[in-house]
């Protein structure tokens, strides 16, 4: 709820998303966490989906597509960093 405050603190942004019903799928499925599998919750976040998304978008948020490989989502990250170097 009050990540707008840290926005400023940061060179980029990214935000890694997918549709909602991959999201529904990783949070029924996901170990180690129960948050998304109560029918509220789930609920909660996919009606907050859209929205989260379009708040990020405009801040600029550099948009991830998480249904792909993790190996291919870190390099888009990394193609998107410059490390000064």
């Amino acid at each position: 709820a009050n990540q707008s405050k840290f926005y400023p603190i940061f060179d980029k942004i990214f935000l890694l998303t997918t549709n909602d019903d991959l999201i529904s799928h990783r949070l029924k499925n996901r170990r180690g966490n129960d948050f998304g599998k109560h029918p509220l919750d789930l609920k909660r976040v996919i009606t907050r989906h859209a929205a989260f998304d379009e708040e990020l978008i405009d801040q600029g948020a550099i948009v991830i597509d998480a249904s792909r490989p993790i190996e291919q989502m870190v390099d888009e990250i990394l193609s998107h960093i410059d490390d000064g170097r």
